[in-house]
């Protein structure tokens, strides 16, 4: 089982032994990559539910209209956020074939 562990996170064995060109960066080195790069995405979002979650908390205490106000007007934004992240996988899925085919 640690096995199939290993080999799931290993970048070893994330490129086929024929398809690989240089060296494989060390798991360390892979890893503390992909963190750097995802940290401030990280850190916006959890800023983002931490401002909601306050705002909510504020407004709740004037009553029932102004908490349902407050409701109506996140979940646009998270159907908008949403789309943004669909299309960012989407980006990302042709960005990285245009760069496997070297193109």
């Amino acid at each position: 089982m640690l096995d199939l562990i290993k080999r799931l996170f290993s970048t070893r064995y994330m490129v086929k032994a024929d398809m690989v060109q240089g060296t494989i960066p060390t798991n360390r080195e892979a890893y503390g990559t992909a963190y750097r790069i995802a940290l401030p995405a990280v850190m916006e979002m959890i800023s983002i539910s931490i401002i909601a979650m306050a705002t909510t908390a504020m407004v709740g205490r004037l009553g029932i209209a102004p908490m349902a106000a407050v409701g109506l007007t996140q979940q646009p934004r998270m159907i908008v956020l949403s789309l943004f992240f669909a299309l960012n996988v989407g980006v990302t899925a042709v960005v990285s074939r245009r760069k496997g085919q070297g193109d």
